[in-house]
C-alpha cells in the first residue's frame, strides 16, 4: 500500500512538472509573440522618426514597460526595456535612453551578453552626440569589465578606429600598435581556444586595413589549419575567399597561399570534404604564377 502511495506521489509531482513546464514554455511563447507585435510597431516608428507625434513614441515607451512588467523572471522580459530605451534613442532623448540602458546594466550585470548590449547602447547614444570622450569612456567601461567577451576582445580595435574617425592619425598609429601588442599576447596567453580564433580573426582584420597582406593571408592560413574543425562552412568558406580574393588581386605570392593549402591536405587526407577544393584550387594558383612569370619575362 505504501509503495503504491509512493507511485501515485511520484505520478503527481512529475504530472506538476510537467504542466509547469507547458505553461513556462506558453508563457515564453506568449511573451515572445508580444514583443514581436511591439517591434513591428518599433520598426513603423523608426521608418518616420520626424514625421511622429510625440505621444506615439511615449505610448510605445510605456507598451514596453508593461510588457516587461507582465512577463517578469522571463528572459525575454529585459529586451522589452532595452527597446524602451532604444524608442528613446529614436525620439533623440539621449539622456532618457542612458538612464534606461544604466538602469539596465545595473540589474543584469550577471548576464554579460544583456549588460555589454545596454553599455553599447550607452555607447551609441554619445557617438550619436559626437561626445567623443563619454564614448571612449564607455568603451572602456567594456573593457575593464568584460574583456574576454566578443565585444571586449574588440575595444582596443575600437579605439584605434576611433581615433582614426577623428582624423588623429598619431593617436590612431599609437592605438593600433597597442592593440597589436595586446592581441598577440592573448594570443600566446589562451592558444587553442576559442579566445585565441577570435582574436586571430581581430588582427588578420588589422592587417587588411593596413594592407599587410602577407601578416593577413599568414593569420588566416592560421586560422584555417588550427580550427578548421571547430568552423561551421559559411566561416571557412569566407577565410578561403579572402585569402584567394587577397592572393590573386594584391599579395601574389602564390607560393605562400599554395603552402598554406598543401599543408591542410597534408593534415586532412581524404575524405575531408575540402580536400580535393583546395588541390583544384592549388593547380588554379599554379597556373596562375605561370602566367604572372610569363607576363614577368616578356616585359
Amino acid at each position: 500500500m505504501m509503495r503504491n502511495g509512493l507511485i501515485i506521489g511520484v505520478c503527481i509531482l512529475t504530472g506538476i512538472y510537467v504542466l509547469l513546464s507547458v505553461l513556462d514554455y506558453n508563457g515564453q511563447y506568449v511573451a515572445e509573440r508580444t514583443l514581436w507585435k511591439l517591434n513591428r510597431e518599433f520598426g513603423r516608428l523608426t521608418k518616420d522618426p520626424e514625421g511622429a507625434p510625440p505621444i506615439s513614441y511615449n505610448q510605445l515607451i510605456d507598451k514596453y514597460e508593461k510588457f516587461s512588467r507582465k512577463f517578469f523572471g522571463l528572459r525575454v522580459s529585459v529586451l522589452g526595456e532595452l527597446f524602451a530605451g532604444k524608442v528613446y534613442v529614436v525620439k533623440k532623448d539621449y539622456q532618457k535612453a542612458r538612464e534606461k540602458f544604466e538602469e539596465i546594466f545595473l540589474k543584469t550585470q550577471d548576464q554579460p551578453d544583456i549588460a555589454i548590449q545596454a553599455l553599447e547602447e550607452i555607447g551609441n547614444t554619445y557617438a550619436l552626440e559626437e561626445d567623443w570622450e563619454n564614448l571612449k569612456l564607455t568603451y572602456d567601461r567594456v573593457f575593464n569589465l568584460y574583456p574576454l567577451t566578443e565585444t571586449g576582445l574588440q575595444v582596443p580595435l575600437l579605439i584605434a578606429e576611433f581615433y582614426a574617425k577623428r582624423s588623429d592619425p598619431q593617436k590612431a598609429a599609437e592605438a593600433y600598435k597597442e592593440a597589436l601588442r595586446y592581441y598577440q599576447g592573448l594570443v600566446k596567453k589562451y592558444p587553442d581556444t576559442k579566445i585565441e580564433f577570435y582574436v586571430l580573426h581581430i588582427l588578420a582584420n588589422i592587417y587588411l586595413a593596413e594592407q599587410k597582406w602577407e601578416e593577413a593571408i599568414s593569420i588566416l592560413g592560421k586560422m584555417l589549419l588550427k580550427f578548421s574543425s571547430q568552423m561551421d562552412s559559411r566561416t571557412a568558406d569566407q577565410i578561403v575567399r579572402t585569402i584567394n580574393t587577397v592572393c590573386v588581386s594584391r599579395y601574389k605570392n602564390y607560393d605562400h597561399v599554395i603552402s598554406i593549402y598543401q599543408e591542410f591536405i597534408k593534415n586532412h587526407p581524404p575524405p575531408h570534404p575540402l580536400n580535393k577544393i583546395f588541390q583544384m584550387m592549388i593547380q588554379s594558383l599554379e597556373e596562375l604564377k605561370l602566367k604572372q612569370e610569363q607576363s614577368e619575362v616578356s616585359k
